[in-house]
C-alpha cells in the first residue's frame, strides 16, 4: 500500500475506533492529525465505514467512502448478479 494512503487509512481507522468509544466529533476532529484529507473528510470517512459494514462486511475495513458514494455503491452479492446477466 502506497505511504499516503496508509497514512490515510491510519486515521480513518483511528476515528472509527474514538467514534465507537463515544467520543464526540469535536473531540475526534481534535485528536486527527492532518494527512491529504482535512479531518472533517477522515471522519466522514471513519463515519462510513462504521455503516459500509452491514453493506460490505469485512470488505468495508479497507474501503473509502464519503456518505454521497456509500450511499450509491452496490453491494458485491447485487453486483457479482449483475455480472451474470
Amino acid at each position: 500500500m502506497h505511504p499516503k494512503i496508509e497514512e490515510i487509512d491510519d486515521e480513518v481507522n483511528r476515528a472509527v475506533s474514538l467514534i465507537r468509544r463515544g467520543y464526540s466529533r469535536g473531540v475526534i476532529l481534535g485528536k486527527l492529525a492532518a494527512t491529504p484529507f482535512s479531518k472533517q473528510e477522515i471522519f466522514e470517512m471513519a463515519k462510513c465505514r462504521i455503516k459500509a459494514r452491514d453493506k460490505f462486511g469485512e470488505l468495508a475495513s479497507v474501503l473509502f467512502f464519503d456518505e454521497e458514494g456509500l450511499r450509491y455503491a452496490t453491494p458485491p452479492p447485487v453486483a457479482e448478479y449483475r455480472a451474470k446477466r
